[in-house]
């Protein structure tokens, strides 16, 4: 009876052990997918909807079958009132993207999906669903995160031009001012329609802000898509293995039992500081969700180091799992804030370091994984 009673606690200690490797590489796996699926959908939705901008100036067949005149608007999309659902009904089939917004003078290219919802604010530019869709005498709002797609927003200037273009379409404002708002203060209305950009300030904060920088552009004009007087081939559809930035992120590659210490910002809390990107990044990844989603990974990591040095004098292994080629394993406090240093090289994250007063660990990618290379003195 006794041997029978051990093996049952037997079974339950190992099915245990089962339960928590597989929360521990899950724990894993998740972030990993989603860094994924955020540096590669906001590409895809551009890439769909410049396909579909192509084909109705290619075709007057399909520009037929797509467009309409819709009252009080010159040659917009006929669906882009609200539907019940909150949704762009002329977007139904195109990856939910509703429209590119533009920026020529600072190189912006950014997919609209309806809504602001982490979900969609971790792919695209997100639409206030309480504005109207850009038309005249309207006030659109379009909103970001900071360090993402708006991260340089603070670079336009009066008089720069912002468009909103769609198959149809193509909308033209022209920058009036740019405001950094507090939490209530009001925003200016212009009668002729505007859209107004708005991200978190500063526009490279990894920390949570109140504030709210916002960029006002007044209406100019509305032009309807016209067939160009000769036709390139239309670029093929995307798949999902394809992305206009092809961004490889870096991967981690943690031991399961570290991983299930908690290395993550919730486990961990800080206050943290600011992005900064150097290099030469390529125009289309600086803004973009990449190299937010980049340093999350990183200071995952960093976390994961931490912990491991506060280990090591019971066991090493976890130090040498992560940071083999490094001989300073000193333990080091949780302390703010943490600053984020990205070296990037046209769509290629290659390194980056993570600093706070205590420690500053820097991170190399090497095959694509994320790996501590060095530990040095803290950064004020």
């Amino acid at each position: 009876m006794a041997k029978k009673h051990r093996s049952v606690w037997t079974v339950l200690f190992r099915v245990t052990g089962v339960l928590l490797i597989v929360v521990a590489a899950a724990g894993v796996v998740y972030p990993l997918w989603w860094n994924h699926r955020s540096a590669t959908v906001g590409a895809h939705l551009i890439k769909h909807e410049q396909y579909m901008i192509h084909q109705v100036a290619a075709s007057p067949t399909v520009a037929r079958q797509v467009c309409t005149t819709s009252t009080g608007t010159t040659g917009t999309l006929s669906a882009t009132t609200n539907t019940k659902d909150g949704k762009n009904p002329g977007t139904a089939g195109l990856l939910d993207v509703a429209g590119l917004l533009e920026a020529p003078s600072i190189h912006l290219i950014a997919p609209v999906q309806h809504g602001s919802s982490n979900d969609t604010l971790a792919v695209a530019v997100g639409h206030d669903t309480s504005t109207s869709w850009p038309a005249p005498n309207k006030t659109s709002i379009f909103l970001a995160h900071d360090v993402s797609w708006f991260s340089n927003i603070n670079h336009l200037s009066a008089g720069d031009t912002i468009l909103w273009r769609q198959p149809c379409s193509t909308t033209t404002y022209k920058v009036v001012k740019s405001l950094i708002r507090h939490p209530g203060q009001p925003l200016p209305t212009y009668p002729k329609g505007t859209v107004m950009l708005v991200t978190c300030y500063p526009t490279n904060a990894l920390w949570y802000t109140p504030d709210r920088y916002v960029v006002i552009a007044e209406y100019v004009g509305t032009t309807r898509t016209a067939p160009p007087v000769s036709i390139s081939p239309a670029p093929s559809l995307p798949t999902k293995s394809q992305s206009a930035v092809s961004p490889e992120m870096p991967f981690l590659a943690l031991p399961p039992s570290l991983a299930a210490t908690g290395v993550t910002l919730q486990d961990n809390e800080v206050l943290l500081g600011q992005l900064r990107i150097q290099g030469n990044p390529s125009i289309s990844i600086k803004q973009s969700p990449v190299p937010l989603d980049a340093s999350n990974l990183g200071i995952e990591l960093y976390f994961a180091a931490m912990h491991a040095a506060a280990h090591y004098s019971a066991d090493p292994t976890w130090w040498n799992d992560i940071a083999p080629q490094v001989a300073d394993h000193a333990p080091w406090p949780n302390t703010a804030p943490l600053n984020v240093t990205e070296q990037i090289n046209g769509n290629d994250i290659t390194s980056m370091s993570i600093c706070s007063p205590a420690k500053t660990v820097t991170e190399t990618v090497v095959a694509q994984m994320l790996v501590i290379t060095s530990v040095g003195p803290g950064c004020s």
